[in-house]
């Protein structure tokens, strides 16, 4: 034991990973923060950091990753994180080889988003353009970020003139022209309205003018139909944000109820509870309960403030994309700079159960099985290798580090159902091994790794009964054409709510040069695809097939994807007879048929801990803060927890794992924390 409070976090996700960064942070002596932590260890099930945001290298320097991932503008907390990492790495001065410098070399703006639109029989592709501003992600803290009703006024004025910009035809019909009368009425009543709460009703009074002037010409008409769902849709929310009274009670006292079932009882009509604009809300959240499409749920309160977060109160872009794999340019780096701090990382360690001592107070054991042991003249296992000089996470354990050597190729060590053989327990005793607790090991797991907890803590139970995880399914494509050669034309945009399928895709060629490609076999294009996907229990971990079961289902549906609906976004890979073109996959061969699918990369997300967390209604009272374990010496960390942000997304995990790190320091929890979150 070293000297102080020594702090075992289990599991190295983004919120483990986010309190060992809070608990360790140099700055936390400048400010005054009492601090008598010890040494800070991470357990982690296999050889890779960062849980569901994993990535790793595979032929040819392929990024593979866990899904799509991209930061929305407002992700203010993980993106300080992040800059921070970068400046205290220090890589112009350590490693000037590295092509990642610092953070504004890690993303870059991806500000155009597209929604399917669905209508007499057909779909059309809608794209936006979310103009850039000046603010940047991520600033030092004292920034006010709360949301006013005359900033929402304002917000949906910009908002409305964004979506003007996408509409396709003329701009000046009939319609059209209304609205922007309309919307010029609305930015005048918003500067009057600012300094007084009855903004509201400016809101609505000319929201439901303009939507009421387009109503005569919507029929026909894609573009003004568009503006009038969105002007509908605000008008509803405005509506039932009055109504509700949400901005005395907080958006948490409607998350009982069903976002469509509450803009409906507010008047939305069922085109807009139908169209694009709500639909692509739920597929973005995965919000398909049992990853069932035609069951969509999803709390109103948290809807409504997400839609607000996102929108209006973005930093730099809407969406940001990152410049090489999420393991490689977020994880790797703040890795490096944890092990600089001190920081211990015991990989191969998966955590079997929490031993409460007799009173129930306090967590007494912690049992783990050690995976592989290390060779014996290596203390540390070194997670890492570089690509073109850059850090990142191999696909495979390094062998060469290892006592078993080659025997553990091929053993799924970060897998649920791994067979292979523990190389010997380990237990870890409180007041030998640890003082405090930090539980950061996805909820889907919790519930097999904590059956004592549950048995003497209410709202444990409740907690692992109630808060529901999906499972995803990703796939990746290399192509020999570029995507204008394909037939798309609006290259790095993200677009949603299409085919159940596969419901989200991605445009990823910016990736093709931060991989190892030969001349000859260099992509033109690159394409993420992901969406919630139905799957058996996960409950079983005597049922060895179900991962395999759950791979074929998602390569069969990547193929079915493929055959039958990826032509409307690539009409020029679609062949004569109407078939997807097999061969423009790189590493097909010429007559490649659907088994080419087998030289891209497929995921299905089943195991226990890389199923998503769902927010759903009437769930949040069930969730629990960091501080809420029951258990005088552990915190919870994760994108589960109640920590503000109730979704699944890594602003909410550094967000948590931020809140237990302060718990453990006896600061608030939302200390450092920004964004108008409520911790």
């Amino acid at each position: 034991m070293t000297s102080g409070r020594n702090v075992a976090i289990l599991g190295g996700g983004m919120a483990g990973l986010a309190a060992a960064w809070r608990l360790t942070d140099p700055s936390n002596a400048a400010a005054g923060v009492p601090n008598d932590v010890g040494m800070v260890t991470v357990y982690q099930r296999g050889h890779r950091l960062g849980g569901k945001a994993a990535s790793h290298r595979g032929l040819n320097g392929r990024i593979e990753e866990h899904g799509l991932h991209v930061w929305l503008g407002y992700y203010d907390n993980a993106f300080r994180l992040i800059r921070q990492c970068y400046e205290q790495l220090d890589r112009a001065d350590c490693d000037p080889a590295c092509p990642i410098q610092s953070w504004e070399d890690v993303f870059q703006a991806a500000p155009t988003i597209g929604l399917e639109d669905f209508h007499n029989g057909d779909w059309k592709t809608w794209t936006a353009v979310f103009p850039p501003n000046d603010r940047k992600p991520g600033e030092p803290l004292g920034e006010s970020t709360s949301v006013l009703a005359a900033d929402i006024l304002r917000q949906s004025v910009k908002l409305a003139a964004t979506f003007l910009q996408s509409l396709d035809g003329p701009k000046l019909e009939l319609g059209t022209s209304m609205a922007l009368a309309g919307v010029a009425e609305v930015e005048k009543a918003a500067g009057a309205l600012q300094p007084i709460l009855p903004a509201f009703g400016g809101i609505q009074i000319m929201a439901e003018m303009v939507r009421d002037r387009l109503k005569p010409v919507v029929v026909d008409n894609d573009s003004s139909r568009r503006l009038w769902q969105l002007f509908d849709l605000i008008v509803a929310q405005v509506k039932g944000m009055v109504k509700d009274d949400l901005l005395t009670k907080g958006f948490r006292s409607i998350d009982h109820i069903e976002y469509r079932d509450w803009i409906a009882s507010h008047g939305a009509s069922r085109e807009t509870l139908e169209g694009a604009l709500v639909r692509g809300l739920y597929d973005l959240a995965f919000s398909h309960r049992g990853g069932d499409p035609g069951r969509t749920e999803f709390p109103a309160g948290l809807g409504l403030f997400l839609a607000t977060k996102t929108f209006f109160d973005y930093r730099g872009a809407l969406f940001w994309k990152m410049q090489a794999g999420m393991g490689d340019v977020v994880v790797a780096p703040i890795y490096e700079v944890l092990r600089k701090r001190g920081v211990r990382f015991e990989f191969f360690h998966r955590v079997d159960d929490l031993v409460p001592d007799e009173a129930g107070e306090l967590i007494d054991r912690v049992e783990l099985g050690r995976q592989v042991k290390l060779r014996d003249d290596l203390s540390d296992y070194d997670p890492l290798i570089r690509h073109d000089e850059l850090p990142c996470f191999p696909a495979e354990p390094d062998e060469g580090q290892l006592d078993a050597g080659s025997a553990v190729a091929g053993a799924e060590l970060e897998s649920f159902w791994s067979t292979w053989p523990d190389a010997d327990k380990v237990e870890l005793v409180r007041g030998r091994d640890f003082d405090d607790l930090v539980f950061a090991i996805p909820v889907g797991m919790a519930r097999h790794v904590t059956g004592q907890l549950a048995q003497g803590s209410p709202p444990w139970q409740r907690m692992l009964e109630s808060v529901e995880t999906v499972g995803t399914q990703a796939f990746q494509l290399w192509l020999k054409p570029s995507e204008e050669e394909l037939g798309w034309s609006a290259e790095g945009s993200t677009v949603t709510s299409y085919v159940d399928t596969y419901d989200t895709w991605s445009s990823m060629s910016h990736l093709i040069e931060a991989e190892g490609w030969p001349a000859e076999q260099r992509p033109g294009s690159v394409a993420y695809f992901c969406s919630s996907m139905r799957q058996e229990d996960v409950d079983d971990p005597t049922d060895l097939g179900q991962p395999g079961r759950a791979s074929n289902e998602a390569r069969q549906a990547a193929v079915q994807y493929l055959e039958n609906s990826v032509g409307h976004y690539w009409p020029n890979a679609i062949d004569e007879d109407g078939r997807f073109r097999w061969d423009l996959l790189v590493g097909a061969a010429p007559d490649a048929g659907p088994e080419a699918i087998d030289t891209q990369y497929v995921t299905a997300n089943v195991d226990p801990s890389d199923r998503y967390v769902q927010a759903l209604p009437g769930t949040d009272q069930a969730r629990l803060r960091a501080d809420e374990s029951g258990f005088a010496n552990m915190r919870l960390a994760g994108d589960w927890t109640d920590c503000g942000l109730n979704a699944g997304c890594i602003e909410a995990a550094v967000i948590s794992g931020l809140a237990a790190a302060n718990s453990i320091l006896g600061l608030p929890l939302d200390a450092g924390v920004s964004g108008g979150y409520r911790t």
